[in-house]
Parts: C-alpha cells; sequence; structure tokens
C-alpha cells in the first residue's frame, strides 16, 4: 500500500494526523539536505496528509467514522503505462518516434508538421488504448447498452500552442471510436472525442479543453445539428486527472458524467449529459475503441511541432464504483 492510500485509512481524527504530519515534517527538516529522492518522497507525503486533513476539517473533524474502503481495481483495464509494452497498444498512423515513454507512467504524443492533410501518416500521434486482437484477453471495445468507466491522466507541454490563424482551430487530446461502420452505415466522425482549442473558441479567452458528441440523431435546432460541444475546462499545463462515466446508448437511455481533478488531485463533477452517446449495434456492427491521440482532424497544418502527454487510462467496467477509480487514479 503506498503512503497516499495509507493515509485515506488512516484515523478521522484531526489532532492525530496534525501530530503524524508535524512528525513527518520534523523528519523531512532533518534530511533537508539528503538526496533528491527523499526530497520528492516528503512532497508526496506532505500533499496527502494536508489534503486528507483538510477533507476531514471541512467534514466537521471527521468525527468517529469508518475508514474509506480500498475499493476494487478497475475490471477491464489497470493503468498500462508504468511500462510502455507496444505489443499491448496499436500504433494507428504514427511511428514510435512520435509516441514515446518518456518517464515512468507517462507518455508522449507528438504531432510533427509536414504532409497536405491532417490524417496522413506522420501528422498524426494516435494510439489505441488496447491492442486490436484483444490485448491479452481484454475486450477490444467497450459494448454498446453497458457503462463504462474512463480515467486519464492529461497535460500539454508547457511549449503546446495553437498558432493557426483560425479560431476553430484544434487539436484532438482523446476519443473513442465506433467506425468505420459498414458501406450502408458508414461512420467518420468518432461518437465521442475531446479537443483542445484556440482562445476565443466558445467566447473563452483562453485555450479550452472540450468534449465533444458527434452523432446525427442530436438533431439540434442549430448550424451543425450533429455536434454538441461540453466544456471541460481550461488546457491543464501540469497533470491533471479526468474521469468519466458514460453509458453507451444511441438513444436517450446514454448518459455522460465528466469529472475533473483540481490542484490537489481532488475529483469534483463537471456536469452531467443524459442523451445518446453512440451509433446503434445493430446500424454500427461494433463497440467503442478509446484513442489517445494529438492531431488536428482533416484540415491541413500550419503550425509548429506540438506535444502532449497521458499518464494513465484506466476503464472500469458497470460493476465498480466512483470509489473504485479515484483510489486507482491516486
Amino acid at each position: 500500500m503506498t503512503f497516499e492510500e495509507t493515509v485515506a485509512h488512516m484515523t478521522s481524527d484531526v489532532d492525530s494526523l496534525k501530530s503524524i504530519y508535524q512528525t513527518e515534517k520534523a523528519t523531512w527538516l532533518s534530511k533537508e539536505e539528503e538526496h533528491e529522492t527523499e526530497k520528492a518522497l516528503w512532497a508526496s507525503k506532505e500533499a496527502a496528509l494536508l489534503a486528507r486533513i483538510a477533507e476531514l476539517e471541512a467534514d466537521g473533524d471527521g468525527g468517529d467514522v469508518d475508514p474509506p474502503p480500498v475499493g476494487n481495481p478497475p475490471k477491464i483495464l489497470n493503468d498500462r503505462f508504468k511500462v510502455l509494452d507496444m505489443k499491448r497498444y496499436h500504433l494507428d498512423k504514427t511511428t514510435t518516434e512520435q509516441v514515446k515513454l518518456v518517464a515512468p507512467g507517462k507518455v508522449s504524443f507528438t504531432w510533427a508538421p509536414g504532409g497536405s492533410l491532417a490524417g496522413t501518416d506522420g501528422m498524426r500521434a494516435q494510439m489505441v488504448v488496447r491492442e486490436t486482437y484483444g490485448g491479452g484477453g481484454t475486450p477490444y471495445r467497450d459494448p454498446v447498452g453497458k457503462a463504462r468507466w474512463y480515467g486519464l491522466i492529461f497535460h500539454v507541454d508547457s511549449s503546446f500552442s495553437l498558432t493557426d490563424s483560425s479560431s476553430d482551430e484544434k487539436c484532438v487530446a482523446f476519443q473513442w471510436h465506433q467506425g468505420p461502420g459498414s458501406s450502408s452505415f458508414p461512420i467518420k466522425n468518432p461518437p465521442v472525442s475531446a479537443e483542445v482549442m484556440n482562445p476565443g473558441s466558445d467566447a473563452s479567452p483562453e485555450s479550452i479543453l472540450r468534449l465533444v458528441i458527434s452523432l446525427p440523431q442530436l438533431n439540434l435546432p442549430q448550424a451543425d445539428p450533429d455536434r454538441l460541444n461540453k466544456p471541460l475546462g481550461t488546457v491543464p499545463k501540469t497533470p491533471t486527472k479526468f474521469l468519466f462515466r458514460i453509458i453507451w446508448q444511441h438513444d436517450s437511455r446514454g448518459q455522460i458524467v465528466a469529472y475533473r481533478g483540481d490542484a490537489a488531485g481532488k475529483l469534483a463533477v463537471l456536469w452531467t449529459y443524459n442523451g445518446p452517446t453512440c451509433h446503434s449495434q445493430e446500424k454500427a456492427g461494433m463497440g467503442l475503441a478509446p484513442f489517445y491521440c494529438c492531431y488536428n482532424p482533416g484540415a491541413p497544418s500550419e503550425s509548429a511541432k506540438r506535444m502532449l502527454y497521458h499518464g494513465a487510462w484506466l476503464i472500469g467496467d458497470e460493476n465498480n464504483t466512483l470509489a473504485d477509480m479515484t483510489v486507482a487514479l491516486a
């Protein structure tokens, strides 16, 4: 069990926790000149202790309550970015130079300029989260009609910039694909995707991240009736947790609940959407496949190299809970 997990199950008495914190702090100060790894360890301990103290104080000093459950790990797919085993993934229109393990638990996706369209090789850094034909017994696609949890840690590089002149300039960061469909029902766009947008998009003065639902059955009263944009906040420049619970349905039974972590990593609900989230199984003939990516869909690039990072991808099934996913993302 990690120190953070231990803290989460410590006594709910604030005074005791504060005493532990002061003891740990004194221990650290006595080692202040030692190796950098000790410094990193103390920073992690300090953050965990202070977050737990703040949580209990916000709840009225905690009281005599049972410790929270440890939670069950995600049933389907746990964190595979600790070691980047490319046999577990499928690179799509991408080279291994564009998708790299840059640190334990941190993978970079680099979109290099060149070529005529963003969809051509060399323009797109994209990886299917699960290897095409199963990846060790793991199903490639998530089925229509089921609920799934998707947890990830995401941020862009400090040098990342959308420099193209268009206010609609975008970079796709992650998505769920259900294509290609069939000759009678071709599927081009992912039903759900996340885009980094230029300042000015959606009347925002800053670059924003938004989730896009793209389905013909939306039939919205607007210029683009097949597209619904949902905000995910400003584009993170430091590792930030995101969590989505999606019920994959082609009609009003579908649902998306979006969560985002704050500076301390605590998840909070951004919004809940009720409505279609995918095409029907009958029309599409297949379920949903998650992708990591970094590319501009269907438009020439005017920009210099862009880089973004993913630090985890967790998939939980309909039996997992918010507590399960919160512990797994810790």
